[in-house]
């Protein structure tokens, strides 16, 4: 399995552990296997860990497709916090180009290399005055790498 998903975390972040190449229908395929899974909470926090993985390969339009590929389900992740975390320098960019390309979701996307950084973010409760607007990220630690 290309993308592990883990949902009994103790820290209740829910872990999707990318263990090879990131490929476009295997992102989708956890996407939706999370998103529209039935009992499935949108506001809850998701931890993308790229470290194990290889994102070297990824290139531009391959996370243009995964970010088109993704629309028809956002209304079902509105309102959570999603991090990618990366260990690598080709990590950390793809982990930024996906965040710029999907800025329109609804949901607070971060990039971080740090895993104790990503943790605290998501599990940081909104602010009182927080709210979703599509293309807003209110979190003063954006691309805190």
């Amino acid at each position: 399995m290309p993308i592990r998903t883990v949902l009994d975390d103790p820290s209740g972040i829910i872990m999707q552990i990318v263990t090879t190449s990131l490929i476009t229908q295997e992102v989708i395929k956890a996407q939706k296997d999370l998103y529209l899974r039935a009992g499935h909470d949108p506001s809850q926090a998701v931890l993308w860990d790229l470290r194990d993985g290889n994102p070297s390969g990824t290139n531009h339009s391959e996370i243009e497709k995964m970010v088109h590929q993704s629309t028809g389900f956002w209304n079902k992740m509105s309102g959570g916090r999603s991090a990618i975390l990366a260990n690598s320098g080709d990590g950390i960019a793809i982990g930024r180009m996906y965040k710029s390309l999907a800025a329109a979701m609804p949901r607070w996307i971060q990039v971080f290399h740090d895993y104790e950084d990503a943790m605290a973010w998501l599990q940081e409760a909104p602010s009182p005055g927080d709210a979703w607007r599509l293309g807003d990220n209110p979190d003063s630690r954006i691309n805190k790498i």
